[in-house]
């Protein structure tokens, strides 16, 4: 049995199914009710990085030189590893949009090529190319665009504001963002032609981010705390943090909007304080090989929209549940393949007979 706590990885499986239902949604023409805020999951995963870029911080501050370098070359790390997904998930939407063309012009097909380009090297967030997501084909892959726009920035000034950064950042800047997007745009994640995808995406991204480094702050912080190391308080932080998930999943059954939104960004910061406190018992739940299991989650979120387009496309006749479940099946086999393909390559086959040629 593994030694490892299973549970944040149970979180990323969980969060991973509701955008796949989410999306499945929004593709489809009855699907949008089945999760309709689900999209406030990918604030959970801006969460989840940067409670992993604190810690590992927090674990390397002696190493740090130079701060900026040191906080691109980690986040061109985490990207780097998951470009032959994303590349992958890209691909197949547009070779089913390219056999799919009505007419085969030098500007269609220079606009395709284009777009994918962008696509390919994450660049939608930048704002280089048209602010509607439409124009681009797999579409949930902002959040990696806006990740590797804003991740080394929020490093850079933890590294460099320290306890300015945890008192002002962390905690003041995310909720002035969010409430300025609910004033000026109605909701605190908003996607809107004239507000433009860098303006969308990234301050999201930044705030979220920031939000994750005071998960880490605050966990590490509540570690320390023996009044909450005793049996009745981690069997009352258990219940709080299983009903925080509930009340998550089903806020985004019913749907919710303004500040509605945001108080679903911060049921789910209070989760993760919880979570990553390590008091709750959930803590003890313990699963053989999940980190396994949980490495399929990235690939799968990469590659789930043009697996549902495929299914919608060849296969909509079925029922939308059916679906729904046929593109998890496929895209947990499609996923376990690449990492063994990926890993074969860059492991013991093909890049390292490359590397001895």
């Amino acid at each position: 049995m593994s030694k490892r706590n299973a549970y944040p990885e149970i979180l990323r499986c969980i969060f991973c199914i509701m955008i796949v239902i989410h999306h499945a949604g929004l593709l489809g023409e009855s699907g949008a009710k089945l999760l309709p805020s689900a999209g406030v999951i990918a604030d959970a995963f801006f969460m989840m990085s940067g409670y992993f870029a604190c810690r590992h911080i927090l674990n390397h501050k002696d190493d740090i030189e130079e701060p900026f370098r040191y906080s691109l070359k980690y986040t061109l790390s985490k990207i780097r590893k998951v470009l032959p997904y994303t590349t992958f998930g890209i691909l197949i939407v547009y070779f089913l949009d390219f056999i799919h063309l009505k007419s085969y012009s030098l500007n269609s097909l220079a606009d395709m090529a284009c777009n994918m380009a962008v696509e390919l090297l994450l660049l939608p967030m930048t704002g280089i190319m048209k602010t509607d997501l439409i124009n681009y084909r797999n579409a949930p892959l902002w959040y990696l665009s806006a990740m590797m726009i804003a991740l080394p920035f929020v490093m850079f000034l933890a590294i460099r504001l320290k306890k300015t950064f945890s008192l002002c950042l962390v905690f003041v800047l995310p909720i002035l963002n969010q409430l300025y997007m609910i004033k000026t745009f109605g909701g605190a994640l908003p996607w809107m032609d004239n507000l433009g995808l860098f303006c969308s995406g990234v301050p999201r991204g930044f705030s979220s981010l920031c939000m994750g480094f005071g998960v880490c702050y605050l966990a590490t912080l509540f570690q320390d705390k023996q009044s909450l190391h005793g049996k009745n308080a981690r069997i009352m932080l258990t219940i709080l943090e299983i009903l925080l998930l509930i009340s998550i999943v089903v806020f985004a059954r019913i749907g919710v909007h303004g500040f509605g939104e945001l108080g679903v960004i911060y049921l789910i910061w209070l989760m993760l304080i919880i979570t990553f406190s390590g008091l709750s018992y959930t803590t003890e739940i313990r699963i053989k090989n999940i980190s396994a299991i949980s490495m399929l989650t990235l690939p799968v979120y990469c590659i789930h929209w043009g697996i549902y387009r495929y299914v919608a496309t060849y296969l909509g006749f079925l029922p939308l549940a059916v679906g729904i479940i046929l593109t998890i099946v496929l895209c947990i086999v499609t996923a376990y393949i690449l990492i063994k393909v990926w890993g074969y390559i860059v492991g013991s086959g093909l890049y390292k007979k490359r590397q001895a040629g």
